[in-house]
């Protein structure tokens, strides 16, 4: 599975969408491209760096984007709930310590029967990092899992809220 495989199987065309983290140019050109009619897309990063390269290359692409920056993308009370209908996990879990907390978060954000897609590249390769990855989407979950693949490099899941 790929970026594009993953967004065939939870369209976000036309939707509101919130984004936690960064996976770097061609994936993001995946989320573009699978916005074609529209829709809103919001981009929360933990790195101020991250925030004007994110602006500059969503800049004409998305008709309607915003990029916040927040040290704990963990947490965003200033965003109302229920209000989102996708989330897209792009090498966010990976950076902050909280993974459980993030989970919840998109969860809050989200509308009842919304989903979810994690992308998550962890090369070089790290065992015990997959394993968190893993615990943290199976483990009391607080989403439901579609489909999910572990890989040597990357891990890539669908989710639901229920």
């Amino acid at each position: 599975m790929g970026m594009k495989e993953l967004l065939a199987e939870l369209p976000i065309d036309g939707r509101r969408v919130v984004q936690f983290g960064f996976a770097g140019p061609s994936v993001e050109k995946d989320v573009v491209s699978a916005m074609r009619k529209g829709g809103e897309l919001l981009v929360l990063v933990n790195r101020e760096e991250l925030r004007a390269k994110v602006e500059a290359f969503l800049q004409g692409t998305v008709p309607s984007f915003k990029v916040l920056y927040s040290p704990v993308i963990e947490h965003n009370p200033g965003l109302a709930p229920s209000n989102f209908d996708v989330a897209l996990f792009l090498n966010a879990l990976i950076s902050v310590r909280g993974k459980r907390e993030l989970l919840n978060e998109a969860y809050r954000l989200l509308k009842h029967g919304a989903g979810a897609i994690v992308y998550e590249c962890y090369w070089p390769t790290s065992i015990a990092l997959r394993r968190a990855l893993r615990k943290a989407l199976t483990e009391r979950p607080v989403f439901k899992v579609k489909k999910m693949n572990v890989g040597l490099a990357a891990l890539e899941a669908v989710l639901e809220k229920t």
